[in-house]
């Protein structure tokens, strides 16, 4: 999520999503301008990483990752890990994806 598009005062996330049925994950880079190495989700993705696994296994789970296309590359790279093969984690990937269960949006 970007946080140029939240608003602080008004507490979108609050406000507009029912948090028994709704979970974020927010991570900002630190200089995307700069190229920096970390996407800015890496460490709430660590930290977060067994139940957002937990969380894709159920069929109405939808994942929308938006921000640098890095930020996909940190998030699968985690979820392989977690997934335990890389096998597992795309099969699961593509299954969502046919499901219509996986966004993104993605910028350079």
């Amino acid at each position: 999520m970007e946080k140029l598009y939240q608003n602080d005062l008004n507490n979108d996330l609050s406000e507009y999503y029912e948090h028994k049925t709704f979970q974020a994950y927010e991570g900002l880079s630190r200089r995307p301008w700069m190229h920096a190495e970390d996407s800015g989700l890496t460490h709430v993705l660590e930290e977060n990483a067994r139940q957002i696994w937990e969380l894709i296994q159920q069929p109405q789970t939808r994942v929308y990752i938006a921000g640098l296309r890095k930020t996909v590359q940190d998030f699968e790279a985690i979820m392989i890990r977690t997934a335990g093969s890389e096998a597992r984690w795309r099969w699961t990937r593509e299954e969502m994806i046919e499901q219509k269960r996986w966004a993104e949006l993605l910028y350079d």
